[in-house]
């Protein structure tokens, strides 16, 4: 007769052998990506440049925002300039992966901005109202011998 230790041993065997076995064939990883592994970029990224690697995913955020003059700033969805390097992840929109390439490269992440003047606004909209844009720095991935 099994003691209560090994009833336990046996029944995480069978709990977990399949679970393995199950992330092998779906190609999931046990670790959990890393904040490495992700850029995020809000509002206030833009006009700046970041440097990224292959596999990165690219997060971006940008949220309608209202100043204290009264003006609100909306975002339209972002586009890359280079989608051989940073290309748009189709079921995330918003999001891009960093494909790597022999040599280095850039893509700008860029997204039409609007302005509205609020009912008491103190200040006007500037003109033109500049589009949100970072540039991305792509690092060339190390060749396979």
């Amino acid at each position: 007769m099994q003691n209560s230790k090994e009833k336990v041993v046996k029944a995480l065997r069978y709990l977990v052998v399949p679970l393995a076995l199950g992330m092998a064939l779906t190609g999931v990883s046990a670790s959990a990506a890393g904040p490495e592994d992700h850029t995020p970029l809000g509002v206030a990224d833009s006009g700046t440049s970041k440097d990224v690697r292959d596999g990165q995913v690219v997060i971006v955020q940008l949220k309608e925002y209202t100043t204290e003059d009264g003006l609100t700033y909306r975002f339209g969805d972002p586009a890359s300039s280079n989608e051989a390097a940073v290309a748009p992840i189709p079921e995330s929109p918003g999001n891009f992966k960093v494909v790597g390439a022999a040599e280095e490269a850039t893509a700008d992440i860029t997204a039409p901005a609007t302005c509205e003047m609020n009912e008491g606004a103190t200040a006007a909209c500037p003109d033109p109202v500049l589009d949100w844009k970072v540039t991305l720095n792509v690092a060339a991935t190390a060749p396979v011998e």
